[in-house]
């Protein structure tokens, strides 16, 4: 991301399509999956398009749909960590809060790597709302707030969709809990 908002628009596409099929190349060790296998698990699981406009980005070469389509799969991610600790968050023991805040934490990094740069340096009091809905999020997952939970993960997403122009489906944008 940084490499295009530096205007290095070719080393950028160098670099993606590096990780297209395997992060090894960056020696993520932990990251099993490319760019592409992570964007056909997002279109399965949410009912989007990324695999194409990961496709298209690459053979028209724009920078911009890249950018926007890397900033959508990184949202979905969250989302997905998002997902399955509140799927959790109505019968965990206090033993598995531990394991839960690991998944809420991958989640949350999604946003500090992604977005949050962003919004600093152009809308920084939109940037602090938001981190006030991640601290909401904790703490409801520390409560067991289910509901509350819910509500602040709605609100973030919402508003990640609007800042930053992206097309999330409107099912993931109106989901009832």
């Amino acid at each position: 991301m940084g490499l295009i908002e530096a205007g290095d628009k070719e080393l950028a596409f160098r670099e993606a399509q590096e990780v297209l099929e395997d992060f090894h190349y960056h020696d993520f060790s932990r990251v099993e999956e490319g760019l592409k296998t992570i964007a056909v698990r997002m279109d399965g699981e949410f009912g989007t398009s990324i695999e194409k406009q990961l496709e298209d980005s690459f053979s028209k070469k724009e920078p911009e749909l890249l950018g926007k389509t890397i900033k959508t799969l990184g949202l979905l991610l969250m989302i997905e960590r998002f997902k399955f600790v509140e799927s959790k968050l109505s019968s965990f023991s206090k033993s598995e809060l531990k394991g839960l805040k690991k998944h809420f934490w991958e989640g949350r990094n999604y946003f500090t790597l992604l977005f949050e740069p962003v919004l600093a340096k152009y809308n920084p009091a939109e940037e602090m709302r938001l981190e006030r809905l991640l601290d909401k999020m904790l703490y409801s997952l520390e409560d067991k707030k289910l509901k509350d939970f819910h509500r602040a993960r709605m609100e973030l997403v919402r508003r990640i969709n609007r800042d930053f122009g992206l097309s999330l489906p409107t099912t993931l944008l109106n989901e009832k809990q």
